[in-house]
């Protein structure tokens, strides 16, 4: 039986990816793309059972110090398009060949292997999927969503912005508590459709779940006005602070998903270093979620005061997120180059 339909990409090692992208693209017209690589489309050799798949072979450098390529020390890794993987992989454990325990199913593919007599490194991709990216029509859709969702964002500073009302007098001009929650609240925005940005920006394609986390976000998010607004007016009052910092915890809680869901589609295309940075902001977005939650729980019950909250509970939360992001040095497996091992 025939198992190999083509090449999927062709992978290898570089002391600066990012130079030599730039360099095969000035010098050979590469089209290199924000992931670092380059995918070559030939809608001719589509083999798969949807219509929709392209066959992509990928061209990709990946950092000196990746472990990707694991256990292989050979500085390069070709992929392969596989018509049946799991017939291919069972072939080849029977012949005694080396082949990974682990393999890997995501957004981009199915994804299996093993190594040859000579220590190279071989991936096998079922075949009609991209190797690293989904069709053309997700990358569309994907594409319309963010731009939605970079409307949303405007429409809240706009919105944020229109609501400042005009003072009645001169001695309110120089409202200090006004201008910070302004400002802290635009800035939060800001910071925001950076974080949104980053999750995107590396071929992010957005399946339904995805979809549904978005759309939670931007509720949240076009919420956030209408929160400032009422904690303005009433103050330190229970419900005001509680929408305010339960709208916080919402938006922090679903950015935190979409980052992971992010990492776990586009991971192996980051070097380990990026992906340790991006899995420490899900943890610690995700930790201080829940403080807000449970601070907010704690006020609606009335376990602290709302004036509490902007005291010592403050500092903490602080050190507290600040000190998390310095623990976590290690991937967890799921986003770790390395093989998994027997028991």
């Amino acid at each position: 039986m025939k198992y190999i339909t083509g090449i999927g990409g062709v992978f290898f090692k570089a002391n600066d990816p990012e130079k030599l992208g730039a360099w095969y693209k000035e010098h050979l017209g590469l089209e290199v793309e924000e992931y670092g690589g380059v995918t070559f489309r030939d809608a001719g050799a589509n083999t798969g059972p949807s219509p929709r798949r392209q066959a992509c072979t990928v061209w990709s450098p990946f950092a000196a110090d990746t472990e990707y390529f694991a256990p292989s020390d050979k500085p390069f890794m070709i992929n392969f398009r596989v018509a049946d993987l799991d017939a291919l992989l069972a072939k080849l454990r029977g012949a005694g060949v080396t082949v990974d325990e682990r393999t890997e199913k995501s957004e981009f593919g199915y994804f299996g292997w093993a190594m040859d007599p000579e220590g190279n490194r071989a991936v096998g991709t079922a075949a009609g999927m991209s190797a690293t990216q989904a069709s053309g029509d997700d990358e569309r859709f994907t594409r319309r969503l963010e731009a939605f969702s970079d409307l949303v964002f405007g429409f809240s500073l706009s919105l944020l912005a229109a609501r400042l009302d005009v003072p009645s007098s001169a001695a309110e001009i120089l409202n200090g508590a006004k201008i910070a929650a302004f400002v802290i609240t635009f800035g939060i925005i800001c910071a925001l459709w950076l974080e949104h940005y980053r999750i995107f920006r590396h071929h992010f394609v957005a399946r339904p779940f995805e979809v549904i986390v978005n759309f939670i976000f931007l509720f949240g998010l076009a919420s956030l006005p209408y929160a400032l607004l009422t904690f303005l007016r009433f103050g330190a009052e229970p419900k005001s602070l509680d929408l305010y910092f339960g709208d916080i915890a919402l938006i922090l809680t679903t950015l935190s998903t979409l980052r992971l869901r992010g990492l776990r589609q586009r991971g192996r295309a980051l070097d380990e270093s990026t992906r340790l940075r991006e899995w420490r902001r899900v943890v610690s977005q995700y930790a201080l979620a829940l403080i807000l939650a449970l601070l907010v729980a704690a006020t609606a019950i009335g376990w602290i005061t709302p004036r509490a909250l902007f005291g010592a509970p403050a500092v903490v939360i602080a050190v507290s997120v600040f000190a998390l992001r310095r623990i976590i040095r290690r991937l967890p497996a799921f986003l770790s180059d390395k093989p998994s091992s027997n028991p």
